[in-house]
């Protein structure tokens, strides 16, 4: 009995260690078939810096880490209201850590595989990213506010001459960009990771240097206003006067530094073109004779009435009026007078002696009346005694005067000289007809 009991037991045992043999068979086999399977992979429960990875491959982890970015833009927000974009894939642009996924899943002990299902395993790296800075720049140029059409720079304030005069200008501030300063601004929001800059806000707009209250402008633009809108009457005598106006002589005029030049031979032409237009002294002109036909009459050498203008103090009388910058009226200096101007352009009024070679007759008219109508006889008519036609004046007057010339002398009651050369108004008692 002792003995069957003691073979029962021995076969009791072997079978129990049998199990246990095949019990610890199966655990280490199957210890070995989970770290198989979790080799290569994370570990269950694991994060990356607080992101789940859990049995994911390398390259699975990979993409799930760059999915994070993968397709995000930042916006440009630009003037009134635009707005453009920058893709961060057109720049190259990805996150990185310190160690690549296949060393950190390398890095994991897998023989503690089973444990991972009830530890948490928190893997801390560092991270960063990375883009490509060359082609971030092509972006920003690329940008239509930067490189497109209607992109106007800033204009400083100034004095510009229009069709009116000079007038002040204001700046214009435009819509040009800073480039160097828009890159650096949007090369800091890809390194926050913004999605959003405001380039209007963030004062990336050039501006103009100059506005219109700058002082200097609002002196140099009073000091033109000065000058530009004086008025100088300049009379020509017989209440007839010309108006000279910036429309005239502000061509002539040089501004800077609150300083004015004038075109000298400028002034000078215009001052000799007055004294073209209104020196009458030995020019024709057209007379109304009593008969009422129109005539031209002087213009020769023999002339000896009508206006001529000193050219050169007149000149410098205009020109101390422009630069004195006073609306003020001057008087032309006349080297000759006439007695008149009026508005038919005659410069000798309606006192005045009309004598006629063809017909032979004199008609004195004062103040427009007819005083005396008579016939007169001038001078042979000959080469060299011939009377010629000519706008004249009386230069004296004698009483019981004897003439001298090539033909003898003779007495003459009364003398009107009329030339130097001796021409003369005079009675003739020897001359019956």
């Amino acid at each position: 009995m002792a003995g069957n009991r003691r073979k029962r037991k021995g076969y009791a045992g072997k079978i129990l260690l049998t199990l246990l043999v095949l019990l610890l068979a199966a655990i280490t086999g199957l210890y070995v078939y989970g770290m198989r399977q979790v080799e290569g992979r994370f570990l269950p429960n694991t994060t990356v810096n607080g992101m789940d990875y859990s049995d994911m491959t390398p390259e699975e982890a990979e993409e799930r880490f760059r999915s994070t970015y993968t397709g995000r833009t930042l916006q440009v927000l630009e003037m009134g209201g635009a707005a453009e974009t920058i893709s961060y894939d057109a720049i190259d642009y990805r996150f990185t850590t310190g160690s690549t996924f296949r060393e950190l899943v390398d890095s994991q002990p897998y023989y503690k595989w089973p444990f991972a299902f009830f530890t948490a395993q928190e893997i801390v790296t560092t991270e960063g990213f990375e883009y490509s800075k060359e082609k971030l720049e092509d972006a920003v140029h690329a940008l239509a506010a930067i490189s497109g059409e209607g992109i106007q720079d800033p204009v400083d304030a100034h004095i510009e001459r229009t069709k009116g005069g000079y007038a002040l200008v204001d700046a214009v501030d435009g819509n040009r960009l800073d480039e160097e300063k828009v890159f650096s601004l949007i090369d800091a929001a890809v390194n926050a990771g913004d999605s959003e800059v405001n380039l209007e806000a963030e004062n990336c707009y050039l501006k103009a240097a100059v506005y219109a209250d700058d002082p200097g402008l609002v002196s140099q633009i009073d000091f033109i206003n000065k000058y530009q809108n004086e008025v100088i009457k300049i009379s020509m005598e017989g209440n007839t006067y010309v108006d000279l106006t910036k429309d005239t002589f502000l061509d002539w005029m040089t501004f800077d530094n609150n300083e004015i030049t004038l075109n000298e031979e400028a002034l000078t032409s215009y001052v000799y073109s007055l004294a073209d237009q209104y020196d009458t002294y030995k020019k024709a002109r057209q007379f109304v004779t009593t008969g009422g036909d129109i005539v031209s009459v002087g213009g020769g050498n023999y002339d000896t009435y009508g206006y001529v203008m000193n050219r050169e103090q007149t000149r410098a009388a205009v020109r101390k009026a422009l630069l004195s910058g006073v609306d003020q009226t001057i008087a032309c200096t006349w080297d000759k007078y006439g007695k008149t101007r009026d508005q038919s352009g005659s410069d000798f009024g309606s006192t005045y002696v009309e004598i006629s070679l063809d017909q032979q007759h004199l008609w004195y008219y004062k103040e427009g009346n007819l005083v005396v109508d008579s016939p007169v006889v001038t001078g042979t008519a000959n080469e060299k005694r011939a009377t010629p036609t000519m706008v004249t004046q009386i230069l004296d007057k004698r009483t019981n005067h004897k003439m001298k010339g090539s033909y003898g002398s003779s007495f003459a009651r009364f003398a009107m000289w009329l030339t130097e050369g001796g021409i003369l108004i005079h009675d003739a008692a020897w001359r019956d007809e």
